[in-house]
C-alpha cells in the first residue's frame, strides 16, 4: 500500500500585498448575446486555485485558451462535494485569452469553501458533465496553478496570480530532493521517503529493492505518476512490494533506467544488522533519521510512518490538549542533560500559511533546563485552534521544525508520552500541564496486526443520501440497529446524552418514517433514580424476542466517572420514559479507562449464527451455547472506545455474566457495531478518527477471525458516525440493500443511507451489475428463460427494444408454440426473418395487428404505448373501463391505446415518471420492459389468454 501525507513546512510565504484588488477580467453580456459553448470539449479550463490566504478568499480562476469567446452561462462550480450547485450567472463571457476569477461569496463566485484536501471542479449546466477540475491534497502554498499558464498540470506557483498569467518559475525538483527518512523491517514492513521540495515528485520508475538487488523477484518499481507530496511523506509497505526485510538487511532505491543494480549507485541506502525493537517490543519499532530529514545519523525510535521522526533527545512534545481545556496547549520536556534555548522559538499547527501571523515567538532569554517542561498556551503563545485533525510542530528561530506530533480526533483528556518523555503518544486518563505525565492505566496501543490487514473500497454505491433533511433527532446522534418484523423492518436509534431512542419505519430505498408515538423519543432511566440527567446511551440493538439493550458508558449525572453498562429495556413500556428492567454491570471486568472512552456499542447476536465459529477465549475452543447455560439464545458483544477491542458477552437472565471473547479489529476506535445477518460477519465501524474505516470480522472457528478492513463510501463526508446498522435480505432490490449512519453532532444530516450487495445477488449479464436499475427485473426475466441477453454476454438495458423482439419475448413466455398452419400475415415478413415464428404467432394470436399498410416492421423500436397495448391483448383483452380523467398529464382520451395505457396503470404495470408523464411515443428500453413483464406477471398474476383474442 502507499499511502503519502502533506506535513506542516517550515517554509515561510509572503502574501501578494495587491491581490485583494484583482477583479475578474471576463465580461458580463446581456442575455440576448450569449453564443453557444455548452460542449465538453470547450476551450475552458481552470487555471488557477487559492486556498487558506490570510488576506484572500478563497477563489477558482478560468481561462479561455481557444481563439473564440465562450459563453458559460449557468455552468455550475463545484468543490469535493456533488450536491454544490452555484451556478455562472446569465451572460458570464469568457473571452479569447482572458481570465474569469471567481471568489468565495463574491459575484460572480461560489458560496462554499476550499478545504485542506479537497477539488474544484467545472461543470457544464447539466451538473453531470464535468468541463475540468483538480483534486488537491493539500491547501496550495501559496496557490496551485496550471504550468505553462492554461495547459500544464498544476503545481505549486511562486505567488498568486488571479486574473492573469501565472508565476510558473518554480522549482525543478528531481532525486536530489528524496530523502529516505524511515524503515520499518517488522512485523509490518515499511519504508518512508520525504520530498524536500516545494513541488510534487513523481518517482514512477524508481526501483526499490532489499540486499538482493540483483534478484529480479527482490525488486519493486514504483507506477507511472507515483508522487511524493511537496516538503511530504510517501510511505511504502510490505503489503506492496512483494519481498521481505530481514533482521539483517539493506534498503536502496535506484534511478529510473537502471540495469547493474550496484548498491554503490543507489540513490539512497541504509543497512542494519537486527529488527529494532523497543523494551522488546518490535512491533512499535523502526529505524528514524535523526533528526528528522536533515540527520545523517539513524536510530531505533517509536514508528511514525507518514510522520516527524520521533528523535530522541532535546525538545519533544511531551503532551497536547486540543479540545478539553479552558485553552488548547503543547507541553515540550527538554530531554537532553543541558539547558537549551527557545529565544524566538513557535508552535505551528497544520497551517502554517493561514496561520502565520497567529503565533507569538517566544522572548529573547527563554531557556529550558534540562529534564524541564514548557508550555505553548493558548491566547498567549498562538491563536489559532488546535483541530480533531490537526498537527503541533514546534519550530526554532529560524522557522525549522524541531518537534511534531500529528493526531487524527480529539483525546477524551489529552495525548501524551508514555512512559513520559520517550515513550509514544497515547490518550492519556489525566491532564498533566506543565508536569510529568500520569501514565498508570494508560491503555498502550495494540501492535500491527502479524499479517497485514485487506482493505477494499466501500463494496456497495459510493454515493450516500442525508435522510433527516430538517431537525428531526437530538443532537448527540449514537447507535443504530435494524430489527425486521411483521410489519416490515424497524430501525432503532439512541441519541447519547439525552439518553433517548427512536423507532422508524424504513424502506428498501433506505427512507424512513418515525413510528408513530416516537416523534420526540422516548427516555431510557436506570433501574435507580440517580437525578434528573438519563444514561450517556452510546449504543443500541435488538435481542431475537424484540427486548432493547443500550450501551452505556456513564452517568449523565456524574459525567467524570466511567459506567459501562449494558441496560435492558422493554420498547412496549407506556410512556415517554422507560425505566431497564434489568442492567449488567461490566465495568470492573473491562480495562480501565477514562469517564468518556468507554463502551460505545453493543449488538446481540443469535447462538445459531456463532455457534463453532466464534472462538471460546474463556475456555480456548469454538463457541457452544450450552457451555454458558442461562444466558439466552445469543450473545451481546461491545465495543471500548479507549482499545477498540471489541468484546463478547453472555448476560445471564439472573444479572451474571460471562466473557466469551475478546477481538482486535485493528482500529483506531470503534464507536458502532453491527452483525450483518445477510453476509454474516460482524461489522466494527470507526468514526471520523480514523476517516471512517470499518472492519469486517468474520468468525472461522479459530482464535484469529477473517479481517477485511472496509474504507467509507466515496461520497460521505468524515463524519463523526457513532451508528451503523445493515439491512437484511428483505429490503433486497436489485441486488442491493440499505444501510445507515447516525452521525453525533449533526442536526440536521445526522441519518445517512447507502447501499451494500446482497449476498445471493449474482449479475445475470455482463452489463448489469448489482444496483441497476430494474436489476430485479432483468435476472427474474433470464432465469425464467424470457430473455437470453446478447451473444456477447450483454443485455444492454437500455437499448430501445424492437418489435421483433417483443414478439419473441411474449412467443416465449406462452411457451414458444408451434406456428405450422398459421397465415403469414405481413407483407415485410418471411421465413427468414429474425423472430419468424414469434410474429406469426402474436399476428395469429390477435397480440399485433401490425401497421395499416399491412407491414409489421420487425426492427422498428416498440414506443411505451405500443408496448401496453402488446401487454394488453397477450392477457386477453381484460375488461376495462377507460377513466375519464387521464392519469398523466401528457395522454387524453383520444390518444390511441389510451385503454390499454390505463388498463396498465391501474394494475401498476406501468407508473409514468416521475413528472406526471407518461411519453407514449417514446421508445421502450430493454429494462423498462423487463419491469413491465415482471409486474404484469408476477405482481398482477397475468398469462397469455388466447381464447380472448380470438
Amino acid at each position: 500500500m502507499l499511502s503519502e501525507r502533506k506535513p506542516s513546512t517550515s517554509r515561510r510565504f509572503t502574501a501578494l500585498a495587491a491581490a485583494s484588488a484583482l477583479v475578474a477580467t471576463g465580461t458580463l453580456l446581456s442575455p440576448t448575446s450569449q453564443p453557444d459553448a455548452h460542449a465538453a470539449d470547450t476551450s475552458i479550463r481552470i487555471n488557477e486555485i487559492v486556498t487558506n490566504d490570510p488576506v484572500l478568499a478563497d477563489a477558482i480562476e478560468l481561462t479561455n485558451t481557444g481563439t473564440q469567446a465562450v459563453n458559460v452561462s449557468g455552468w455550475i462550480i463545484k468543490d469535493g462535494d456533488d450536491t454544490r450547485t452555484d451556478a455562472l450567472p446569465e451572460g458570464t463571457l469568457i473571452g479569447a485569452g482572458e481570465y474569469l476569477v471567481l471568489r468565495q461569496d463574491g459575484t460572480p463566485g461560489f458560496t462554499f469553501g476550499l478545504g485542506n484536501g479537497d477539488a474544484a471542479r467545472l461543470y457544464l449546466p447539466d451538473g453531470t458533465t464535468l468541463v475540468d477540475g483538480h483534486t488537491f491534497a493539500s491547501h496550495a502554498q501559496p496557490s496551485w496553478s496550471r504550468c505553462p499558464d492554461g495547459t500544464g498540470d498544476f503545481l505549486q506557483a511562486n505567488s498568486v496570480t488571479l486574473g492573469g498569467p501565472n508565476d510558473c518559475d518554480v522549482e525543478q525538483v528531481g532525486p536530489h530532493n528524496l530523502v529516505l527518512n524511515e524503515v520499518d523491517s517488522g512485523p509490518l514492513d515499511g519504508v518512508e521517503f520525504f520530498n524536500t521540495g516545494t513541488q510534487p515528485l513523481d518517482i514512477g520508475g524508481y526501483v526499490l529493492t532489499d540486499n538482493a538487488p540483483n534478484d529480479a523477484t527482490h525488486r519493486y518499481a514504483f507506477p507511472s505518476g507515483t508522487l511524493v507530496p511537496a516538503r511530504g511523506y510517501l510511505v511504502v509497505d510490505g503489503g506492496t512490494f512483494t519481498f521481505g526485510l530481514g533482521g539483517a538487511d539493506s534498503v536502496h532505491l535506484f534511478a529510473p533506467g537502471e540495469t547493474a543494480f550496484d548498491p554503490a549507485s543507489a540513490l539512497q541506502s541504509f543497512s542494519w544488522t537486527a529488527h529494532p525493537a523497543i523494551g522488546g517490543d518490535e512491533a512499535v519499532a523502526g529505524f528514524s533519521r535523526c533528526p528528522n530529514v536533515t540527520g545523517e545519523e539513524w536510530v531505533v525510535t517509536y514508528t511514525t510512518s507518514g510522520g516527524f521522526n520521533d528523535c530522541p533527545g532535546g525538545i519533544v512534545i511531551n503532551e497536547v490538549e486540543s479540545d478539553g481545556d479552558s485553552t488548547d496547549w503543547v507541553e515540550v520536556v527538554n530531554s537532553s542533560d543541558a539547558p537549551i534555548d527557545l529565544s524566538g522559538w513557535t508552535v505551528m499547527d497544520d497551517d502554517p500559511f493561514g496561520h502565520a501571523g497567529q503565533t507569538a515567538p517566544l522572548p529573547s532569554g527563554t531557556v529550558l533546563g534540562a529534564g524541564e517542561y514548557f508550555v505553548f498556551d493558548q491566547g498567549t503563545h498562538f491563536s489559532f485552534g488546535l483541530g480533531a485533525n490537526d498537527v503541533a510542530s514546534v519550530r526554532d528561530a529560524d522557522g525549522t521544525v524541531v518537534a511534531e506530533s500529528a493526531w487524527a480526533a480529539h483525546a477524551a483528556v489529552s495525548i501524551g508520552r508514555c512512559p513520559g518523555t520517550t515513550g509514544p503518544m497515547v490518550d492519556q486518563i489525566a491532564s498533566t500541564k506543565g508536569l510529568s505525565n500520569a501514565c498508570d492505566g494508560v491503555i498502550p496501543e495494540d501492535p500491527e496486526p502479524e499479517t497485514p490487514i485487506n482493505t477494499i473500497t466501500w463494496p456497495g454505491s459510493p454515493d450516500v443520501t442525508v435522510l433527516d433533511t430538517t431537525a428531526t433527532f437530538l443532537a448527540d446522534s449514537s447507535g443504530l440497529d435494524v430489527e425486521q418484523t411483521e410489519d416490515g423492518s424497524v430501525l432503532w436509534g439512541v441519541d447519547n446524552d439525552a439518553g433517548t431512542i427512536f423507532k422508524s419505519h424504513v424502506a428498501a430505498d433506505g427512507s424512513f418514517t418515525l413510528a408513530r408515538g416516537w416523534e420526540d423519543g422516548r427516555n431510557v432511566r436506570f433501574q435507580t433514580d440517580t437525578g434528573p440527567e438519563g444514561p450517556d446511551a452510546e449504543g443500541i440493538t435488538v435481542s431475537g424476542d424484540g427486548s432493547l439493550y443500550v450501551a452505556v458508558e456513564r452517568d449523565n449525572n456524574a459525567k467524570g466517572v466511567n459506567l459501562n453498562k449494558v441496560l435492558k429495556v422493554d420498547p412496549d413500556a407506556a410512556g415517554a420514559t422507560i425505566v431497564a428492567s434489568q442492567e449488567w454491570d461490566l465495568t470492573a471486568d473491562l480495562p480501565a479507562v477514562s469517564a468518556n472512552t468507554g463502551l460505545e456499542a453493543v449488538e446481540w447476536v443469535a447462538d445459531a449464527d456463532l455457534a463453532g465459529v466464534l472462538w471460546d477465549d474463556a475456555l480456548g475452543k469454538p463457541y457452544e451455547p450450552a457451555d454458558h447455560p442461562g444466558h439466552g439464545d445469543g450473545l451481546f458483544f461491545v465495543a471500548l472506545e479507549a482499545n477498540g477491542h471489541v468484546y463478547g458477552y453472555a448476560l445471564n437472565a439472573d444479572g451474571t455474566f460471562a466473557r466469551v471473547s475478546e477481538t482486535v479489529p485493528y482500529l483506531g476506535g470503534v464507536m458502532a457495531l453491527d452483525w450483518d445477518t445477510d453476509l454474516g460477519v460482524l461489522w466494527a465501524v470507526c468514526d471520523n478518527g480514523c476517516n471512517g474505516l470499518a472492519t469486517q470480522i468474520t468468525f472461522n472457528g479459530t482464535d484469529a477471525p477473517g479481517l477485511v478492513h472496509v474504507e467509507r463510501p466515496a461520497s460521505m463526508p468524515n463524519l463523526n458516525n457513532e451508528g451503523f446498522a445493515t439491512a437484511t435480505a428483505d429490503l433486497c432490490t436489485d441486488g442491493v440493500r440499505p444501510a445507515w449512519w447516525f452521525a453525533d453532532g449533526e442536526q440536521p444530516g445526522a441519518l445517512r443511507t447507502g447501499t451494500l450487495p446482497c449476498a445471493d445477488a449474482v449479475p445475470p449479464f455482463s452489463d448489469v451489475p448489482v444496483g441497476t436499475e430494474h436489476f430485479d427485473a432483468i435476472a427474474w426475466m433470464k432465469n425464467a428463460g424470457l430473455t437470453t441477453g446478447w451473444p456477447d454476454g450483454t443485455f444492454r438495458p437500455t437499448t430501445a427494444v424492437n418489435r421483433d423482439a417483443m414478439a419473441a419475448f411474449l412467443y416465449r413466455a406462452a411457451g414458444s408454440p408451434s406456428v405450422a398452419g398459421l397465415t403469414e400475415p405481413f407483407a415485410d415478413v418471411t421465413p427468414t426473418t429474425e423472430h419468424y415464428a414469434a410474429i406469426v404467432w402474436a399476428a395469429n394470436e390477435g397480440v399485433t395487428t401490425g401497421w395499416p399498410d399491412g407491414t409489421f416492421r420487425p426492427t422498428a423500436p416498440i414506443d411505451r404505448n405500443a408496448m401496453m397495448a402488446f401487454l394488453y391483448r397477450y392477457s386477453g383483452s381484460p375488461d376495462h373501463t377507460p377513466p375519464t380523467v387521464s392519469p398523466f398529464s401528457d395522454l387524453a382520451p383520444t390518444d390511441p391505446f389510451y385503454a390499454e395505457i390505463t388498463w396498465a396503470h391501474e394494475h401498476d404495470i406501468t407508473t409514468g415518471w416521475p413528472d406526471g408523464t407518461f411519453r407514449p411515443y417514446a421508445h421502450t428500453h430493454r429494462d423498462a420492459m423487463a419491469a413491465f413483464f415482471q409486474r404484469f406477471t408476477q405482481d398482477n398474476g397475468y398469462s397469455h389468454n388466447s381464447e380472448a383474442n380470438r
